[in-house]
């Protein structure tokens, strides 16, 4: 049921975490950047269903390119790869941002950063998060 689900996500959560964490010890910075990238995706995003599974394949697949490439792209190759990224998963209510139109969501984790994050999706922005004022740097 519900839990097992739970769960899993829970597992899913760590391991992009690990990602993040180790894909610069490797020299594939652009690792830290997408597993990074798919965390803000999941913590804005409302429900998991077969569009939201599909987005996270997209992040899935675009990291396992990179490391059978054997070649980290530099770091703005990979940051526009992410902005250009086309997520089916996202249920904008409101349009008439141009597309890849981003904010940087500065707060520490917790209940009022995912409310804000899924509010500012709604109206069309794409989302950064930061928990620091250094690692928003």
């Amino acid at each position: 049921g519900g839990r097992n689900i739970d769960c899993e996500m829970l597992d899913i959560k760590r391991n992009i975490h690990s990602i993040k964490g180790l894909g610069g010890s490797f020299g594939f910075s652009s690792m830290t950047l997408w597993a990074h990238a798919l965390e803000d995706y999941l913590e804005t995003t409302r429900d998991i269903g077969a569009d939201q599974l599909a987005d996270v394949q997209l992040f899935v697949d675009r990291m396992r390119e990179i490391i059978e490439s054997g070649e980290n792209p530099d770091d703005e190759t990979t940051s526009m790869a992410i902005r250009t990224l086309r997520l089916k998963g996202r249920k904008r209510d409101r349009t008439g941002l141009k597309d890849g139109t981003s904010v940087m969501l500065l707060m520490p984790k917790g209940i009022q950063r995912k409310i804000i994050g899924r509010e500012l999706i709604t109206f069309g922005f794409d989302i950064i998060i930061a928990e620091s004022s250094m690692q928003a740097i």
